[in-house]
């Protein structure tokens, strides 16, 4: 397979599992609706806040895409609002720029909901011309010219002015209840996906005061979230104001494996032509993502080898490697994280070691040991080490045990990709047995997890490293010495955080993942487009491409797909 194949298959993979590319009837065939799942969709039918938490991948969109398609399609079921926010990070330069980034927000969050509420009139009156004006605050086309100008990073327009003037979140809860009335619904559930807004903290506060300040008696909003690292502010106290439902399939949950089954039995109909050792293993190694399992399956089907053990190594192999991959991204976003995700992966790989120790004594028992307990301790930044962890489904956290007075313990099952690329539970046996490992998954746990304190997890070396990278004064270089730093002590200027969503926009071109070799030669070789954010700003980016000598629609097409799916990963 060829080097552009390989990236073709990839943006392929990619695209058929993101739940934000399945059309309607897809959603509406291809989900589960009972089990595991049923419970988290009666939640979200039902009143009251409540708050979906789960890594990417484990079907927090599918679920609320779902619940919106039964809503919109019943009219006994309250009118559902599905509203995205995978574009926050559009608005984050306000931040360094305006000194009311944050009503602008308040702004652009709430005109998003109205936005919603008119595709879904529209959908549910079959009509998409209709003018709600006087329900909804303004047109269709205002809202949507409002929100526009603000993901660009623009400053809305004069003509805006009025339309901004009477959207608050007073003015929106009268709206939505009048919209119900007019659709003849008794309540309202707001659907807010992608609300993890965990790396631009200002917006995230302001976006669960809006939670906090939007419902009422007859509207009730649901908003995904994720594990460990979302922060909801000073006015949002989570126990009070929501129920906290996960949609991440825990492996220690006795019907995993039925659960997974019934995902399989619907995106494939029955009919995979793979050993079920194999498919049972492949279960295991997504550790509860079905977006993980659903794309190890299709590459396995699609790897045209012989040998079952090969195949499922080297799936195995890259997809470990992708969730590390995914984990190091993190540097890019948060740079002043960068020492603590670096040591974060040294003590992933650590506890990844100590479990492999700690089974091979264990090969002739009937038990397995794959949960670690660390001894809580008042260290905000090795807390912040571990939750990024859990944000990205590399550890799954279990509920915290007490071992006497003041002796707590967090608990961790690392991924199992990891642990079965490393052959943690094939140690008894030379060759390949699925098997054998899924037999070996199966067994017990052991009495005692592995216990360990920060200290003898992370060594005198590692701890010392784990600090914020402050990035250095733009105008000397000179390093900073402390967080809360304004003002360059050696020049005296002021002293700025980068934005996360300008170090996206300045990639440049060349070194975009997913490119082949070629490719990136021949875009050093364009004049007016250097960078992500240039192919973005451009008006006919595909015209720009094909001045490059022997590139065609169809490479064009390739490039700027490969732009989007970066610039979409990066900023989620």
């Amino acid at each position: 397979m060829t080097e552009q194949e390989n990236n073709d298959k990839f943006l392929e993979t990619f695209v058929d599992e993101r739940a934000d590319y399945l059309d309607e009837e897809y959603i509406a065939t291809q989900t589960v609706s009972g089990s595991f799942y049923s419970k988290i969709y009666d939640g979200l039918i039902a009143k009251g806040t409540k708050l979906i938490e789960g890594p990417r991948g484990c079907g927090k969109t599918h679920l609320m895409r779902y619940v919106w398609l039964e809503c919109k399609n019943d009219d006994s079921k309250p009118l559902a609002i599905y509203v995205s926010f995978n574009k926050y990070f559009r608005l984050e330069p306000f931040l360094k720029s305006k000194p009311d980034a944050i009503s602008l927000f308040s702004t652009w969050a709430l005109a998003k909901i109205l936005f919603a509420a008119y595709e879904v009139a529209n959908s549910i009156e079959e009509d998409s011309n209709l003018d709600l004006s006087a329900i909804l605050l303004g047109s269709k086309s205002d809202l949507e010219l409002l929100i526009v100008r603000l993901e660009r990073s623009l400053y809305p327009s004069n003509e805006s002015e009025e339309l901004i003037d009477s959207i608050s979140v007073s003015s929106v809860t009268k709206a939505l209840h009048s919209l119900s009335d007019w659709l003849d619904r008794k309540r309202i559930i707001i659907l807010l996906d992608d609300a993890a807004i965990t790396l631009t903290p200002e917006y995230l506060f302001e976006l669960f005061d809006i939670v906090r300040t939007l419902k009422s008696s007859r509207i009730s909003i649901k908003a995904s979230v994720y594990p460990g690292t979302t922060e909801f502010g000073p006015k949002f106290h989570v126990r009070h104001e929501a129920e906290v439902l996960s949609a991440w399939l825990s492996v220690e949950q006795s019907d995993y494996s039925v659960v997974l089954d019934e995902i399989i039995a619907k995106r494939f109909d029955g009919k995979l032509d793979i050993p079920a050792d194999i498919i049972e293993l492949f279960k295991y190694a997504s550790f509860g993502i079905p977006r993980s399992l659903l794309v190890m399956l299709r590459d396995y089907i699609k790897d045209e080898g012989t040998r079952h053990q090969q195949k499922f190594n080297k799936i195995i192999e890259l997809h470990a490697e992708f969730r590390l991959d995914e984990y190091r991204s993190l540097k890019d976003k948060l740079p002043r994280l960068e020492s603590i995700i670096s040591v974060g992966e040294q003590s992933l790989k650590k506890i990844v070691e100590l479990i492999k120790q700690a089974n091979s004594s264990l090969i002739d028992s009937d038990s397995k040991q794959v949960i670690i307990a660390i001894e809580t301790e008042n260290s905000p930044l090795f807390n912040r080490m571990m939750s990024l962890l859990v944000e990205i489904g590399l550890l799954l956290k279990l509920p915290d045990v007490s071992h006497g007075e003041d002796r707590t313990y967090q608990r961790f099952i690392p991924h199992l990709a990891l642990l079965i690329n490393e052959r943690v539970f094939s140690q008894s046996s030379r060759g390949f047995s699925a098997s054998s490992e899924v037999q070996y998954i199966n067994r017990k746990n052991t009495k005692h997890p592995i216990r360990r304190t920060v200290k003898t997890l992370l060594g005198a070396e590692q701890i010392t490293l784990l600090h914020l990278t402050l990035p250095p004064c733009r105008s000397c270089n000179t390093p900073r010495m402390s967080d809360n730093q304004r003002f360059c002590h050696q020049c005296g200027s002021p002293l700025i955080d980068e934005s996360s969503f300008n170090k996206c926009m300045s990639l440049e071109l060349f070194k975009l993942p997913g490119l082949t070799q070629w490719q990136s030669k021949r875009i050093t070789e364009l004049a007016a487009i250097k960078t992500v954010g240039d192919i973005l700003s451009v008006q006919d980016p595909g015209t720009e491409l094909r001045k490059l000598n022997r590139v065609g629609q169809k490479t064009a097409d390739r490039i700027i797909r490969n732009v989007f799916v970066y610039v979409d990963e990066f900023l989620s």
